[in-house]
């Protein structure tokens, strides 16, 4: 029969024992860990996340959580799969005649979306405010101040400055976007929580 100081001397030599060759037993490990920093995390600036997330921070929890959820719907077809995209069924280019935020406020939605992240802003006299020539967009990834300019010939392809789309708009088409009503199809690429 063991007394109950000579189970806890055992017990703790055993435990002791068990450290010991657990440290010993994963020594690679442990250098790589050493060796490998992690990498370093680049944070959104805070004027793109106001812009882009309701102020929300995409760093939270909450927020990686809710990117994932969508992650997993998210649809992925093979290129076999391609429906070719149909440019003209997303309407005019930038219209105007859309049913989202800025619809029918008499500018286009290019130049919405530049005067919502553009600053020192220049317009054209006499367009009410609408056509933007030149300002300043301060890159949330790099944060730089990026020079934006408008040519005299001003069309997406020849801005200092371009509008993208989050989701470009032959991957829209090919997930679905042809099965949209006209209306949808020329409504979804002008919004501007998708530009």
């Amino acid at each position: 029969m063991t007394t109950p100081s000579r189970r806890f001397v055992v017990g703790g030599a055993l435990a002791a024992i068990a450290a010991i060759l657990v440290g010993c037993r994963f020594p690679a490990e442990n250098a790589a860990a050493e060796a490998d920093p992690p990498p370093a995390r680049v944070a959104p600036h805070p004027i793109w996340i106001a812009n882009h997330t309701g102020g929300q921070s995409l760093t939270s929890d909450l927020a990686a959580a809710n990117a994932l959820e969508l992650l997993a719907v998210l649809p992925v077809h093979d290129a076999a799969e391609d429906t070719p995209l149909d440019p003209t069924a997303f309407g005019p280019l930038w219209s105007d005649d859309v049913t989202v935020a800025g619809g029918h406020n008499g500018c286009d939605t290019r130049n919405d979306i530049l005067r919502r992240d553009l600053r020192d802003l220049v317009t054209e006299p006499g367009s009410n405010g609408c056509e933007v020539l030149s300002g300043v967009l301060h890159d949330p990834y790099t944060g730089a101040d990026i020079p934006a300019l408008r040519s005299s010939a001003p069309t997406p392809e020849t801005a200092t400055v371009s509008v993208d789309h989050v989701v470009a708009l032959a991957d829209a088409w090919r997930k679905g976007a042809q099965a949209l009503s006209p209306r949808n199809a020329a409504t979804s690429p002008t919004t501007p929580a998708t530009s």
